[in-house]
């Protein structure tokens, strides 16, 4: 049989050889020829048995012949096999017997294996064996150091961040609470500029500690119900302060029918939203930002367009890498780790979606990423009764850029409201005039602040000049949050609101029509701490930290939410006072000297208290919350604590109303 011109049989890999039914051989193969020596035509009807010795050839005449006769096939025959020079090759034989259709014997076929290569295959075969546990041993030996150095890694990052936020949590901390108090324009300067700093440093560590967790794949990411909106939302309020410049607006778009409730990770999607609205802001020196956040089938869209400096086809495909800035120059204009975006991406693509971008030099940039979504099995209700209020009510939208006018328009119409829009000053005038001509009056304007021409509170009063009683009322937009004195003059000339821009939370856009229009709400603070004064229920609280700086800075926060609040400088005595007295809430650090609060907590929970704890930590890495719990704390907050939090969880777990 051959196939492609070669013959199978004559170039078999092993031994091959046909005899007839008494031995005599019809044919050979090259292996045969050359471990024998014979020739086709030499072997070539001799008897197989005439190439074993004189002992084996009686053996297998009365011993194997018949066995192959009687059963058809013999397995693994030991033989040797004199080759022409007389000397002798062991050998392995397998043979069959192929019959007629009567069951005669029509010939035999051999398989013949050199021993010796068997031999050596098998020797070859065990070194191979040795070398791969050895190796395995080699991998087990690198595995376990790798594990160790895995371990060590996360240690020292959780050590590191400890180290790192509980300076820090001081630095902004007291920053913050400085810059409420009364000081001169430099002074407040000097603590803004102060704590920016500090806060730039913070997102510095915070990317090198994420970027280490996902390259230890150490990365953990929770399914949960959360508000996608209100996480645009912050992320918006809190870039706020970087468009003090008035230069540049910010929109969030939310298309409408969009749900705001889906599964995810809370967290993670916020810092996603942050990182890159965050970008578009920061490489975007005038124009607009805009976050757009929308359904595609069955994933959510995100897109985040800038009109600022763009990136340089050279750069952009290196853009997401380790490390990348689009200006790598020591004398950059914009800082940063160049991680930011190396995380995103690895962020969204963990949660199982991807990102890109387009963009022109000098032209802008747009960031796109896509998540599955799933909707939660909840959402917020809608106030029903505010929305009511504001039905047809007639609204002016005065505002030079495009983007802010169509949000505005979007939500006014979503809530009833008929409305009208223009970028110019004078064109407003013009409508104000006409529409109180034809008996039909706006209700409501609302001004942009920095407009070309006629800036928004110059407009607001020649309105207030121009207009005839029964005019509109007056809501100013504003990019900028302005002193208290400012805003008390602008309203004692005759301005109903005065809003921060990005108006990114409906609610307060609703809350400042229904007062401006008349209707009695409770005003909004927007950025406000709380304070004292706006707490109606005192409470007891056990702080247990043993850094000066960090102990004075939450007893101050906590004082000014209303609390009475009591002190321990370390595990063993946060135990005794919380065996002794009665607190509604006990803050907890957990790395102390001595007794840690993880080992003061689970002590507390084996002597059977039951007061909430809250861990106050500056660990930020996989598995703290886990540990926390584990060890009988209720709730988590990490360093730089912010009042907001503390505020969150003594609501949360006092039931109060802070």
């Amino acid at each position: 049989m051959t196939r492609g011109g070669a013959d199978l049989f004559f170039d078999a890999p092993c031994g091959y050889l046909t005899t007839k039914p008494d031995g005599a051989i019809e044919r050979v193969n090259r292996l045969i020829m050359r471990w024998t020596g014979y020739t086709e035509e030499e072997l070539a009807g001799r008897r197989f048995q005439e190439l074993l010795p004189a002992g084996a050839r009686i053996f297998y005449e009365t011993h194997y012949a018949p066995l192959l006769r009687m059963q058809g096939y013999v397995h693994e025959l030991a033989l040797e096999l004199v080759c022409k020079d007389g000397t002798r090759m062991p050998a392995l034989v397998n043979a069959d017997l192929e019959k007629d259709a009567a069951g005669g014997a029509v010939r035999a076929r051999l398989v013949v294996m050199n021993a010796r290569d068997r031999r050596r295959y098998e020797e070859e075969l065990l070194q191979a064996k040795r070398r791969a546990e050895a190796a395995e041993e080699r991998l087990a030996i690198a595995r376990d150091a790798a594990e160790k150095a895995s371990q060590a890694k996360s240690e020292f990052l959780a050590n590191m961040s400890h180290e790192i936020r509980t300076p820090m949590n001081g630095v902004i901390g007291f920053a913050n609470l400085l810059d409420s108090t009364a000081m001169s324009g430099e002074q407040r300067e000097y603590v803004t500029i102060i704590r920016n700093s500090a806060e730039a440093l913070l997102g510095i560590i915070n990317d090198v500690l994420d970027f280490s967790k996902i390259e230890a794949g150490r990365l953990t990411l929770e399914r949960i119900p959360f508000d996608l909106h209100l996480a645009a939302v912050e992320v918006c309020e809190l870039l706020r302060p970087q468009l003090a410049s008035g230069k540049v607006e910010l929109v969030l778009d939310w298309e409408p029918g969009t749900p705001e409730w889906v599964m995810g990770d809370a967290g993670r999607t916020r810092q996603i939203l942050l990182n890159l609205t965050g970008n578009a802001v920061k490489f975007t020196a005038h124009g607009f930002v805009e976050m757009r956040v929308c359904l595609e089938g069955e994933r959510m869209r995100v897109t985040v367009r800038d009109s600022g400096i763009g990136i340089p086809e050279e750069k952009q495909a290196q853009l997401f890498g380790k490390f990348a800035q689009g200006d790598a120059s020591t004398t950059r204009r914009f800082g940063g780790t160049g991680l930011g975006l190396a995380i995103t991406r690895q962020l969204v693509e963990a949660m199982g979606g991807e990102i890109g971008f387009t963009s022109e030099a000098g032209k802008g940039s747009v960031f796109w990423f896509l998540l599955p979504y799933e909707a939660a099995e909840f959402e917020a209700p809608a106030a029903k009764g505010a929305v009511e209020t504001v039905e047809r009510l007639r609204v002016l939208v005065v505002d030079d850029l495009e983007l802010n006018r169509a949000m505005l328009e979007r939500q006014l119409g979503m809530w009833g409201c008929e409305y009208e829009s223009t970028g110019r000053a004078a064109e407003a005038l013009e409508r104000i005039r006409t529409a109180q001509e034809r008996g039909a009056p706006f209700d409501v304007a609302l001004l942009d602040f920095l407009m070309p021409e006629m800036d928004g509170e110059t407009l607001g009063r020649r309105i207030l000049e121009d207009q005839a009683p029964g005019g509109p009322a007056l809501i100013l937009l504003s990019s900028w949050r302005m002193e208290s004195e400012e805003v008390a003059r602008l309203m004692e000339a005759g301005f109903a609101e005065v809003l921060l821009k990005p108006v990114v939370r409906p609610g307060h856009l609703l809350a400042a029509l229904r007062r401006a229009t008349g209707v009695a709400v409770a005003p909004m603070a927007e950025g406000a701490l709380p304070t004292a004064a706006t707490v109606s229920i005192s409470y007891r609280v056990l702080l247990v930290e043993d850094n000066a700086v960090n102990q004075k800075l939450a007893m101050h926060m906590l004082t000014r939410l209303g609390c009475e609040v009591e002190t321990a400088e370390y595990g063993e005595e946060g135990v005794r006072k919380a065996r002794r007295g009665r607190y509604d809430l006990i803050y907890m650090d957990c790395q102390m000297p001595v007794l840690d609060g993880f080992a003061a907590t689970r002590r507390l929970r084996a002597l059977g208290e039951t007061t909430p704890i809250v861990a106050l930590t500056a660990n930020a890495v996989a598995g703290d919350r886990e540990r926390c719990l584990e060890a009988g704390m209720d709730d988590y907050v990490s360093k730089p604590v912010k009042a907001s939090e503390l505020a969150r969880t003594l609501q949360l777990w006092t039931g109060g109303g802070v």
